[in-house]
Order: structure tokens, then sequence, then C-alpha cells
């Protein structure tokens, strides 16, 4: 599997959907073996060097079409002691953000059993934290 991002954006952004303070973004497309997979994007608040908040929206066709949809979300958590962990998408801090950040049908942790394309995307979410410039500085990776 060669997962790699395209359209790789960074920002930081002040009192971010109701954040107090300074938040870093990141975002880009994800492709496996030069497929689109889906998109991701990671938050952190720059005063907490703790943790990043990541949410995965893999993509799929839909039927009578060549458009690709946004088919369900995962919630992450990527913490200063490499881990990386699945949350409830509903916790993260964006998760009812206007702008639609997240998409598709939120799968909590102990869904992800039910729903090979979550599993996959905890899997990539692996390689994306490894790839993401601004995760790899803020973790020293």
């Amino acid at each position: 599997m060669n997962i790699s991002i395209f359209n790789y954006e960074s920002d930081v952004i002040d009192d971010f959907e109701g954040i107090d303070g300074l938040v870093y973004l990141t975002s880009g497309d994800i492709y496996e073996d030069e497929d689109p997979f889906g998109t991701y994007v990671a938050m952190w608040r720059v005063d907490d060097p703790a943790m990043v908040n990541i949410l995965v929206t893999p993509y799929r066709k839909t039927a009578g079409n060549d458009y690709l949809s946004p088919v369900l979300t995962i919630g992450l958590q990527y913490t200063s002691d490499s881990n990386l962990v699945g949350v409830d998408p509903y916790i993260l801090p964006w998760s009812d953000a206007d702008d639609g950040i997240c998409f598709g049908q939120y799968v909590k942790p102990n869904e992800y059993q039910h729903y090979s394309l979550a599993q996959k995307a905890l899997e990539i979410a692996t390689a994306v934290v490894n790839l993401d410039e601004s995760i790899r500085a803020r973790f020293s990776l």
C-alpha cells in the first residue's frame, strides 16, 4: 500500500470555530496506490503540544456517475507519545463546524468492526501522520 497526500494545505487560524486562541490546521487529499481514497483534516491548539485531532473521510464513487462522494468520517487523536487512537468524531472540537469539515456518517471506534472502510481509514491515518510535514514537525517524527 503506497499512501500519498496531494493538495496539502496548512494554516494558523485565530479563534477557529469557537476555539479560543491560535489553531493550526492541515489538510490534504489522500491517495492509495495513485487512486483517490479520501481526505483528512488535522487540528491542534498552538498552545497545547500534547495532541493533534484528526478527521479522515474516505470517498467512493456513487452509482451512475464518476463523482467521488464522502462515505463516512472517523475521528482520531495523535498524542505526543506517538499513539494514534480512534475517538468519537462528535467529541472533536470542530465536528459541528459550519463549513462542512465532517462528511458522511460519523463512525465511532466501537463501530469500526462493522465498517471495513473505517478500518482501512484507521490504517491509512497512520501513514498520513507520518506524511504530514506539520504533524511530523510538531512531534519531531
